[in-house]
């Protein structure tokens, strides 16, 4: 399949408890999240999405909510996978004695089985989140898909092991509350497009505090961005993509690409060695 057309929703979201307890209201509908989630797959897929993606938590339950069971959200977002025909992803929270797993799913409609990744690097907020091990890679039959969370962004060795064993899209679905960084999270995004030769992909709840930040990027750009709430489209031309990864820079005019294609091509045994030599002197400097 040489193009994908994928859907990122930044949803009217409900919350009762959030980080910071910011926006804490116990009296919020947040089990409204659910039916509202059916509703934007159903428009998605109306449109022509083969994938639908959602933001971090979404459509929950958060942490420490009881509002939506975390079993019946699984549940019904995979029936919906499959009754609509749609890749799935979305998010929510897993309580586990004293702690929780901030989650990412990716419902296929082929497949009985769910995917799920556990979020590595906890943010400020997450003293109780148990961390997962590995970032997430699934092969679909639409593309390969890669999956982080918010602010792991923030740390590009983990796009950058997705993008090594062959992410063609990375999804980052973020929380919220962080509008005051949406020019550095912006300029992230599409660095770690660029540099990975990938594409990537977010969107924020809209909890009615702050405006939107959905955004697809590819290796030369952005493809679709969204302010506000709904459903931002994008088309990933796979071709194109897998292409750039394949040739080398070349000194052409006009350029062939409005980026540099071809930078994991120039990776040898010198740059992995001499990150891994910094890095273990970092750490041992830091805990000195």
């Amino acid at each position: 399949m040489s193009k994908v057309k994928i859907a990122v929703v930044q949803p009217k979201s409900y919350l009762r408890y959030a980080a910071g307890r910011v926006l804490d209201d116990p009296t919020a509908p947040e089990e409204q999240n659910l039916a509202l989630a059916f509703d934007y797959i159903e428009e998605a897929t109306g449109n022509g999405a083969q994938l639908v993606s959602f933001p971090e938590l979404y459509p929950g339950p958060s942490p420490g909510s009881d509002a939506l069971d975390y079993d019946a959200v699984v549940g019904g977002m995979r029936r919906k996978a499959n009754e609509q025909g749609v890749y799935v992803l979305f998010g929510g929270a897993k309580q586990e004695a004293q702690g929780f797993y901030n989650l990412y799913h990716l419902a296929d409609p082929h497949k009985d089985s769910l995917f799920t990744y556990e979020k590595i690097v906890p943010a400020m907020n997450e003293e109780t989140m148990f961390r997962g091990n590995e970032p997430g890679l699934v092969d679909t039959d639409l593309m390969n898909i890669g999956l982080l969370i918010c602010w792991e962004a923030w740390f590009p060795e983990l796009a950058r092991i997705l993008a090594m064993r062959g992410a063609d899209i990375v999804f980052f679905p973020t929380g919220g509350l962080i509008y005051e960084l949406h020019d550095v999270w912006r300029a992230i995004l599409q660095a770690r497009a660029a540099e990975n030769t990938i594409y990537t992909a977010s969107a924020v709840n809209i909890w009615g505090v702050e405006a939107g930040m959905s955004y697809v990027f590819s290796p030369e750009g952005e493809v679709a961005g969204l302010t506000s709430e709904g459903i931002s489209y994008a088309e990933i031309d796979l071709d194109r993509l897998h292409r750039m990864r394949s040739e080398d820079e070349e000194f052409t005019v006009p350029k062939v690409y409005r980026t540099i294609p071809g930078t994991l091509r120039v990776l040898d045994d010198k740059l992995p060695t001499l990150y891994q030599q910094t890095t273990k002197a970092y750490l041992d400097n830091r805990e000195a």
